[in-house]
């Protein structure tokens, strides 16, 4: 793979692991005098889900504007880990 964003795409990965950390210490930051409010926990908690799904589409975009991959394969591969995001969300 040759990388056209240098592997970049993995950075939406990290904040969106980082994000969803922090919301989910919230009890116990708190504990420590640190509150967030619940809009705010709901907002991070948003944008960690969007983080996730963004991820494994800027690494398949990645893949073929790098040439590393069809357009056949990027729509396949799209199909399947997009669309399992996708579903999951809907339950």
């Amino acid at each position: 793979m040759s990388g056209r964003y240098e592997y970049s795409e993995w950075s939406i990965h990290k904040i969106g692991e980082d994000i969803s950390s922090v919301a989910a210490m919230a009890p116990t930051l708190a504990a420590g005098g640190v509150n967030i409010g619940q809009g705010v926990l709901g907002r991070l908690q948003a944008a960690a889900t969007t983080l996730h799904a963004a991820y494994p589409m800027a690494r398949l975009a990645d893949r073929l504007l790098s040439g590393d991959c069809s357009e056949e394969e990027f729509i396949r591969r799209w199909d399947d880990e997009v669309g399992k995001l996708s579903a999951e969300g809907a339950e």
